[in-house]
C-alpha cells in the first residue's frame, strides 16, 4: 500500500492498509513505489463511525464494463471485426489502437464508429454516396448480432486479476456493488455473463445496479419506508437528503468557472451513451449498503463516474486497460496498472 502524506511529505509504503494513516518519513531508499499510483486523499477501510454509532460497512463499487471485463477490446471491437469478415471486408480489421482512436473521434454511436473509419481510410469504390447509410447500418446490425452471441456464449475473458480482487474483497467482509451499462446496453446482459463467469458465490453476494435504471424523479415518487421499502425507495430517501449539498457544490463550481478557472474535459470517456450518475447516487448506494462514503471506494475507468463519486466523498481508483491509460484521470485518487502484484490493485493496497 502506498499513501501520499498530507503536505509535502514523501510517499510511504507498508505491507497492508493501516487503520489510521499518519504522515511519516520512511528510511532512505524506501519511498519509491513499485506501482504507478497517485493518491490525493486518505482512504481508511472498514472504519466509519457517526455520532458514536457502530462501525459501518466498507462498500466497494466496481464498474463492470471496463473494470471486470474489457468490453471494448474483447467485445465490441471483436464483434466489429467479425462483422467486416461476414460482409466480405476482411481487410478492414480494427486493431486495439485503431478502435480506441475511433472511440475518441466518432460520435459515440456504433454507426458513428463505422462512418468515422471509412471517412478516414476511404469508402468502397463501388458504393455510391447515397448507399453509405444503408451500408453502415448493415455492418452495425451484424455487429450487434455477433456481440450478443459473444455474450451469450460467455466467450470473453475477465480482466487479469479482477476475479481475485473480488474474492479478496468478499473475504474481507466488504459489500460489493457492480455498476453495469456504462459501455454496453443493459439488454445485452454483459453483467449477467460476468456474474456467471465469477461464479455462484459472487452472484449471491454482489449487488448489481444499472446506472440508467434509477433516477431521482422516478424513485422520489415512492414513499416507502422501513423494512418493506424497496431498494429504489431507500435510494430516493437518501438522495433527497443529499440534494441540498449537491446544489451547494454545483453553485461553488459555477462560481469558480465564472472566475476563469477552466473545467477539464473527460479524456477517458469512451462509452457510447454513458449515463450520468450524480454524487447523491453514490451516497445512496453506500447508505443502503450499510456504509458511508468516507469508508467506501469506487474502482472505475470512467472519469465521469469517478468525479461524481469523489464529489460524494468516496475514494476513487482508476484501473484502466493499457490502451486507455493514455487518457486523463483527473478525478482518480489512485491509479493502478491493472490488478495484482507488481503494479496492479490488490485488496491489501
Amino acid at each position: 500500500f502506498t499513501q501520499k502524506t498530507r503536505g509535502n511529505g514523501p510517499l510511504i509504503r507498508t505491507d497492508s492498509v493501516p487503520a489510521r494513516l499518519v504522515p511519516a518519513f520512511p528510511p532512505a531508499g524506501r519511498h519509491t513505489a513499485s506501482h504507478r499510483v497517485v493518491n490525493r486523499s486518505s482512504f481508511v477501510p472498514c472504519i466509519c463511525r457517526s455520532g458514536g454509532q457502530e462501525e459501518q460497512n466498507t462498500v466497494v463499487i466496481l464498474e463492470n464494463d471496463g473494470i471486470l471485463v474489457d468490453v471494448h477490446n474483447h467485445g465490441h471491437r471483436r464483434a466489429f471485426n467479425e462483422a467486416f469478415d461476414e460482409m466480405g471486408y476482411s481487410c478492414s480489421q480494427w486493431s486495439p489502437h485503431i478502435y480506441y482512436d475511433l472511440l475518441r473521434f466518432g460520435d459515440s454511436t456504433g454507426e458513428g464508429l463505422v462512418k468515422a473509419y471509412f471517412d478516414m481510410v476511404g469508402w468502397p469504390i463501388m458504393l455510391s454516396t447515397s448507399d453509405r447509410p444503408a451500408f453502415v447500418e448493415k455492418i452495425y446490425s451484424i455487429k450487434k448480432r455477433v456481440f450478443r452471441g459473444i455474450v451469450e456464449r460467455r466467450d470473453f475473458p475477465l480482466r487479469d486479476g479482477a476475479a481475485v480482487f473480488v474474492e479478496q474483497a468478499l473475504e474481507a467482509g466488504a459489500r460489493l456493488v457492480v455498476l453495469s451499462g456504462t459501455a454496453s446496453d443493459p439488454n445485452e446482459h454483459v453483467v449477467d455473463a460476468v456474474m456467471d463467469i465469477l461464479g455462484e458465490r459472487c452472484r449471491e453476494n454482489i449487488q448489481v445496479l444499472n446506472v440508467g435504471d434509477m433516477s431521482g424523479d422516478d424513485a422520489a415518487g415512492s414513499d416507502g419506508d422501513g423494512e418493506d421499502a424497496t431498494f429504489e425507495q431507500l435510494v430516493a430517501q437518501v438522495q433527497g437528503k443529499g440534494k441540498a449539498k449537491s446544489a451547494t457544490s454545483f453553485v461553488r463550481a459555477m462560481n469558480l468557472q465564472s472566475r476563469g478557472v477552466g473545467m477539464r474535459l473527460d479524456a477517458s470517456m469512451l462509452a457510447a451513451g454513458q449515463s450520468t450518475v450524480s454524487p447523491s447516487y453514490f451516497s445512496a448506494v453506500c447508505a443502503t449498503n450499510g456504509g458511508c462514503a468516507s469508508s467506501s471506494v469506487l474502482v472505475a475507468v470512467s472519469n465521469s463516474l469517478m468525479s461524481s463519486a469523489k464529489g460524494a466523498g468516496l475514494f476513487t481508483c482508476a484501473v484502466p486497460p493499457s490502451l486507455q491509460a493514455r487518457g486523463g484521470y483527473t478525478a482518480a485518487d489512485g491509479m493502478y496498472d491493472g490488478f495484482g502484484a507488481g503494479g496492479g490493485l490488490t485488496w491489501s493496497r
